[in-house]
């Protein structure tokens, strides 16, 4: 499997994510992210 690396404007995107979905669920935040990467691992 390919190692990815996001860039610094990628990742700051995350975090802005993060915290838009952890208004409502912190676990909601914490889950989306986690599938996101893990999509990201798929296509790397």
């Amino acid at each position: 499997m390919s190692e990815y690396q996001l860039s610094p404007a990628a990742l700051r995107d995350l975090d802005e994510i993060w915290v838009f979905i952890a208004r409502d669920s912190v676990n909601a935040a914490e889950n989306w992210i986690e599938r996101l990467r893990d999509q990201v691992r798929l296509i790397a």
